[in-house]
């Protein structure tokens, strides 16, 4: 996952913007909240919960001053559990879980730049906070990596 991610982290884009998408009480659709939740913003890598409202967060984003966009959202992918995949906005099969109004998919229309989302195949959305256990073992895992990968941009250090 590391590698996949490191395109996001590329020296050349200057503003990254970091969005969660999903609902902390619909089991795994709170992964990408809750991974937000242990990430540090800093001033190239800016953090947003858009929870399950992310169409009313479009001009912010769009006023945000990022030149990449990275949606973390639950996808169905028809995988397994915890599977999670990086993907350009403009691939996904418009397949998201739709606790928000507006698909992903479609949201790339409003925006310019290039726009990733990281996806999470669900296990649970029943109503519960708590979050599967393969979905908690991803979510870990995503969490070290993008805290590895804003660290490593803040000391300017390069890891191989």
């Amino acid at each position: 996952m590391l590698n996949s991610l490191q395109q996001i982290f590329h020296p050349s884009h200057s503003k990254i913007l970091i969005i969660a998408i999903g609902n902390y009480l619909r089991s795994d659709d709170g992964a990408g909240p809750r991974i937000l939740d242990k990430l540090t913003a800093t001033d190239r890598v800016q953090l947003l919960n858009a929870e399950t409202n992310i169409e009313r967060y479009i001009e912010p984003i769009q006023q945000s001053g990022a030149d990449v966009l990275l949606f973390i959202d639950c996808v169905h992918f028809g995988k397994e559990p915890g599977y999670a995949e990086l993907l350009p906005i403009d691939q996904i099969e418009d397949h998201t879980m739709h606790s928000h109004n507006i698909s992903l998919k479609r949201i790339k229309e409003f925006f310019s730049v290039p726009a990733y989302v990281l996806g999470i195949q669900p296990g649970s959305l029943k109503v519960s906070e708590k979050m599967s256990e393969d979905v908690c073992q991803i979510v870990g895992k995503i969490i070290q990596t993008l805290n590895y990968l804003i660290g490593e941009n803040l000391s300017g250090k390069k890891h191989e």
